[in-house]
């Protein structure tokens, strides 16, 4: 709220400014342990929040595992601390009371990691007047691991949940370190799609990892789409960076740091970084089976042939769609269409949240 506070009141805006075109505002004053899990407080006056928005809130800092490919820089983790329960219910309560907030979405970049944070989403229902919506990150293969974990997330019955699902090829699982088989993720989507037939699933795919092929992948996105299994999907080409403008190798995946080691031939493509004077290297590899330009080219033959079939939307847009009143029940849903509609819709929300924030301050 300080930056917004700022930006109303016609302030100097050049502290928080980390990039330029597009505008990327950054406010590096913060004290946060950072053991904490995040809840912000939705108790204080100035807040201008209206029905429409989405609240985030965090279960637990961290996400303990390691996927190959991943540079989340908080992977890896030891959670020691988890949201009290409590708290989160009477946040939930506050939200829908004094705001008529129904939709909230969780920074956890794995909420299925543990038992315990989908336990304490539920014991946080427990007693409210309404059914939070809320949107999150998942792993497809813990669920399918974990088959009690369905019973929890029946029990939520999550608005929208996005499954980093990489391959349905069980010989890429190993080198992924998600280590699932084929039929197990099959059956757990059948269940999902069964236990919760609201919640909006959508699964991530990578195009180049070790073991895989095209044939597996073009055999498994039909699976999906004629069995209905997943609302959307999204399919992107593997890319493998490195970067001098990093002060923290931790930032880097281990596929990053150590490509050969996981089967790729690599060399550099210097390009222009975002981030103004600092360069970044994109690496141009090749796999056992594709390369890098190879892959790219794929992916875009396949959303030529699915972006018709299946829905190419994320979840975090579904969730903003369903938070602005544009999705109907049983209306058919058009990607482009709702896009446009929430442009309008959001422009009509700024000018209420600016003419809330003046009132308060006496502009």
């Amino acid at each position: 709220m300080e930056m917004f506070d700022a930006w109303v009141t016609n302030k100097d805006l050049s502290k928080y400014i980390v990039h330029n075109s597009p505008l990327v505002l950054l406010n590096h004053d913060f004290d946060q342990v950072i053991d904490e899990p995040v809840l912000p407080n939705i108790d204080d006056e100035d807040n201008c929040f209206l029905n429409r928005d989405i609240l985030g809130f965090e279960i637990g800092v961290g996400c303990k595992f390691n996927c190959t490919f991943c540079n989340y820089e908080l992977r890896n983790a030891k959670i020691t601390k988890f949201l009290d329960p409590k708290e989160l219910h009477h946040y939930f309560e506050v939200a829908y009371k004094k705001y008529g907030i129904t939709n909230f979405y969780t920074s956890d970049d794995t909420i299925n990691e543990s038992d315990q944070k989908l336990e304490i989403i539920v014991e946080a229902m427990e007693g409210l007047d309404y059914s939070p919506k809320i949107t999150s990150f998942a792993r497809l293969d813990l669920f399918s691991k974990r088959k009690h974990q369905l019973d929890l997330i029946e029990k939520i019955q999550f608005s929208a949940l996005f499954f980093g699902i990489e391959s349905f090829n069980p010989d890429v699982s190993k080198t992924m370190r998600k280590r699932t088989g084929l039929i197990d993720n099959f059956e757990t989507l059948r269940e999902i799609k069964k236990r919760c037939p609201d919640t909006y699933t959508i699964g991530s795919l990578i195009v180049g990892l070790e073991g895989d092929n095209k044939q597996s992948i073009v055999d498994s996105i039909e699976r999906v789409i004629d069995e209905k299994l997943l609302w959307g999907l999204q399919v992107y080409p593997l890319v493998i960076t490195s970067s001098n403008s990093l002060t923290d190798s931790y930032f880097l995946s281990d596929l990053d740091k150590e490509p050969e080691k996981y089967g790729f031939k690599t060399k550099r493509i210097p390009i222009t970084s975002l981030h103004g004077d600092k360069e970044t290297n994109t690496l141009d590899w090749n796999s056992d089976w594709i390369d890098y330009k190879q892959a790219q080219t794929f992916v875009s033959e396949l959303y030529e042939s699915i972006g018709q079939r299946i829905l190419l939307m994320n979840h975090f847009e579904y969730a903003g769609f369903r938070s602005l009143g544009l999705l109907r029940p049983g209306k058919k849903i058009i990607y482009e269409q709702l896009r446009n509609q929430a442009y309008n819709v959001s422009a009509q929300l700024k000018q209420i949240y600016i003419a809330k924030k003046k009132a308060y301050l006496g502009l």
